[in-house]
């Protein structure tokens, strides 16, 4: 098992850098085509920044050492600032399920109850009721802050926003990368934080948000914090995967550690702790649903009043299918009208799985061997190619204007789907940033020496990547695990550059310092760029 998990993070490099390469010059584009100049010139600009900031690099570790605590919450905060200035520029009057989840909680904080299509709705998507009671218990704590109905949810994305970059600059700092502490949180706040989805409350931030943590708290277990971190890292794990399922790949990444806790506590005690695991997480995704539909008036008996929720042939149907769209933006395993419609007049469970078992049959039949090969390495490079993540991607948010008056209106041109200055300019840099990222990310991967928690990250992402290719899927299906890959990338970043300064090694001694200071831990050994647990 440890030589397969040697070889995670090589797997996970090459499909890294196939996607990057695809990006730049066979691009699967989603929602619309980039620049290809901009995208290129963002690419290299970053590239070269990262190539000749070593010594950047290490002033930024040697600042962070010197006061972890302060320095984390100083890279929160400022982020922080720049998501609550960008919120309002990328308000739009958005639709798909986010309408209908926001609309639900409307009639709950009004005390009006849902109506029968929102009953409707929420008995062919229960997933979705877990999201429900976050963003009402959300906007009921808003509301006697005087917030409106809007402004609650958002104010929970947004703290779901702080949640990810404290986390994530915190673990760093645990597994000794304190120079990558500062350009991990502005990834996540470039990415996150100030992308046009982030004024749309949705389940994917908060889920984001549930994954940072649970990874925080892992490694802080890990490193002697006590016990009762891993109480909070599986509570975590637990509320995530109740919002996103395939959030499950952060606890099937976790199996890579196993072997390193089996040579710590011994295979028994390992093996029961797996056990354990996996049985309190399914035990606690049902308590969560249970829950939560208690919360929102949505119990199981009258929800199937209503109708049965889609049967999983359905999300399997969406998977393999392929529009065959002739212009740039051909998808690849997204959502179908046409599925959808005969699923949404179609009452009888039975025939609705009859009908999705059909369209996988005739979608992959039709393709054949090589074609279906082909269909997924290229679903892979459209899922994953997308740096804006898709943001106004869904329904008809791409038309949507924006909603501030006069001047503002104008400034708004820049930060929504819609406008013509976000897609020429901001959406291509940021294409060009998540471009390089990649790219980092591959080479570190390929170069960095056997750790638990890389392979750790690495098969995370490599079971998400295996759910999206089987399942329905968009880039912005990502956002949930991001933080495991700006995780992985600052673990690994240091390992894409030539050769090791003595300023580097002089940078991490300091870090160890620093570390000891912020955990009460003693300096640890490394391995590669991080500390031996």
């Amino acid at each position: 098992m440890t030589r397969v998990l040697h070889w995670m993070p090589r797997a996970l490099s090459l499909m890294l850098a196939v996607v990057a390469g695809v990006a730049l010059v066979a691009p699967r584009n989603t929602w619309f085509v980039f620049p290809v100049g901009a995208v290129w010139a963002a690419t290299a600009v970053v590239l070269l920044a990262f190539i000749g900031g070593a010594r950047t690099g290490n002033a930024m570790a040697r600042a962070v050492a010197r006061r972890p605590a302060r320095a984390v919450a100083l890279g929160t905060v400022l982020g922080g600032v720049l998501i609550l200035a960008h919120l309002p520029l990328a308000l739009i009057d958005f639709g798909w399920d986010a309408r209908q989840v926001y609309w639900a909680v409307e009639k709950l904080a009004d005390g009006r109850g849902l109506s029968q299509g929102g009953v409707e709705y929420f008995a062919k998507y229960p997933n979705n009721i877990p999201l429900l009671a976050l963003m009402y218990g959300g906007v009921t704590i808003g509301s006697g802050l005087g917030l409106p109905v809007l402004a609650g949810m958002l104010a929970v994305q947004t703290a779901g926003m702080l949640v990810v970059l404290w986390c994530l600059g915190s673990t760093l700092v645990r597994l000794g990368r304190p120079g990558a502490v500062w350009p991990a949180q502005a990834l996540a706040t470039v990415l996150l934080g100030l992308n046009a989805q982030a004024a749309i409350p949705y389940s994917d931030l908060p889920t984001a948000a549930l994954v940072a943590l649970a990874l925080w708290a892992v490694v802080r277990a890990w490193t002697g914090a006590g016990g009762a971190w891993w109480a909070v890292a599986l509570a975590a794990l637990v509320l995530a995967v109740s919002l996103k399922a395939y959030a499950v790949a952060l606890a099937l990444g976790a199996l890579a550690l196993v072997p390193a806790l089996a040579q710590r506590r011994g295979r028994v005690r390992a093996g029961a702790v797996v056990l354990g695991v996996l049985a309190t997480l399914v035990v606690g995704v049902v308590g969560v649903h249970a829950g939560a539909a208690r919360f929102t008036e949505l119990p199981e008996e009258r929800r199937a009043q209503a109708t049965e929720p889609y049967p999983v042939e359905h999300f399997l149907a969406m998977g393999t299918y392929d529009s065959q769209d002739p212009s740039p933006t051909r998808a690849y395993g997204a959502w179908n009208w046409e599925h959808a419609s005969a699923m949404r007049h179609e009452p009888d469970p039975d025939v609705r799985r009859e009908i999705s078992r059909q369209k996988i049959g005739q979608q992959v039949g039709e393709r054949g061997v090589v074609g279906n090969l082909e269909f997924l390495t290229k679903k892979v490079a459209w899922t994953w190619g997308d740096g804006t993540f898709a943001a106004h991607w869904e329904g008809d948010d791409r038309t949507q204007p924006g909603l501030l008056p006069g001047s503002w209106g104008q400034m708004q041109q820049w930060h929504i789907g819609s406008g013509e200055p976000y897609r020429q300019h901001v959406a291509p840099l940021v294409q060009g940033l998540w471009v390089a990222v990649l790219l980092i990310t591959s080479v570190g991967l390929w170069r960095a020496r056997a750790h638990p928690w890389v392979a750790a990250c690495a098969l995370t992402l490599l079971v998400l990547t295996a759910y999206l290719s089987i399942f329905e899927t968009r880039a912005r299906y990502l956002v949930a695990l991001l933080p495991v890959l700006l995780l992985l990338t600052g673990l690994t970043a240091g390992q894409a550059r030539a050769g090791k300064s003595r300023p580097a090694a002089a940078a991490r001694e300091s870090a160890h310092a620093g570390v000891r200071g912020l955990t009460g831990l003693r300096p640890q050994r490394t391995v590669g760029n991080t500390p031996r647990p």
